[in-house]
């Protein structure tokens, strides 16, 4: 009885062990695919900030534009000016 006791008790351990490296390997799987997607995310975020920057220097551009424009229409005389053309 003892024999099949101690064969059991090792069965189990191994069962136990078995078990034990599949969630390992689970969990590395899932730490690899959260680190995946963080890197997408921060990369997203990124791309997004930069979008924004552009766009605020766009901005930025055509108010000095139209303020330049603003600033020869009136030198020149306004609507008269722009109808002698």
């Amino acid at each position: 009885m003892e024999e099949r006791d101690k064969v059991a008790g090792t069965s189990r351990r191994r069962e136990l062990e078995r078990a034990h490296r599949i969630f390992e390997a689970r969990m590395a799987t899932l730490r690899a695919e959260h680190e995946a997607e963080e890197e997408r995310i921060q990369q997203t975020i990124s791309e997004s900030e930069s979008l924004g920057e552009e766009l605020s220097q766009a901005r930025g551009q055509m108010v000095r534009s139209r303020k330049a424009n603003s600033s020869a229409y009136k030198k020149e005389g306004g609507a008269k000016a722009a109808h002698k053309r």
